[in-house]
């Protein structure tokens, strides 16, 4: 398969375009009070695409080759590399790297092989650490009285991993996949803890 055919390419180069270039000319040209308000031109972009990419995406499951689509919480938070989402298969049962076989009415024709994964990942214990860190991010914030910078960034941070955390406990993906990001992402939050001090 040619990539100009991959619909997971296509895709993610239409959402870059939609977000990244407008956001650079919105930031520009926007007046210092308006310039917050490309944040929820991004979440809408975001949102649209989102849905978007829900339309007409199914997924096969490893195990009984059954052929379904997630619901919409999955589509969102399960975790997943780019052709894989680790999900459970309504026609099984079982929990396992699900390959993706159509994409927004495509057919995705990359060969995948599903990971051999003990899916035993302590994410209770990843939440309190990523919890820890995110309030720890927003001491400049309150002894600043700087109600933007870090906490807007933070916050949207732990939103997005609480959300993923959440649902990967309730719905047993216990996968070291989601437990290694949300490690790495505990980076930026030390990160924005410590310019919040040092940026006046």
């Amino acid at each position: 398969m040619t990539q100009n055919n991959d619909p997971i390419l296509s895709f993610a180069l239409k959402l870059v375009i939609s977000t990244v270039v407008p956001t650079i000319i919105l930031v520009l040209i926007l007046p210092e009070n308006l310039k917050l308000s490309v944040l929820l031109y991004i979440a809408i972009v975001i949102s649209l695409f989102i849905k978007a990419s829900y339309d007409e995406t199914y997924y096969e499951c490893p195990k009984c080759k059954a052929l379904f689509k997630p619901d919409f919480i999955d589509h969102i938070l399960a975790p997943h590399q780019t052709y894989l989402k680790l999900l459970r298969c309504p026609e099984c049962g079982r929990v396992s790297w699900c390959p993706l076989k159509i994409f927004m009415g495509r057919e995705v024709r990359v060969k995948v092989k599903p990971p051999e994964e003990k899916l035993d990942a302590n994410l209770e214990r990843c939440l309190k650490i990523f919890t820890f860190f995110y309030v720890l991010s927003l001491a400049p914030s309150i002894l600043k009285l700087n109600l933007i910078f870090p906490l807007i960034p933070s916050t949207l941070i732990y939103i997005v991993i609480f959300a993923g955390l959440k649902n990967a406990i309730k719905k047993g993906y216990r996968t070291n996949v989601l437990q290694a990001l949300t490690y790495f992402l505990i980076i930026p939050l030390t990160l924005f803890t410590f310019l919040g001090f040092v940026i006046k």
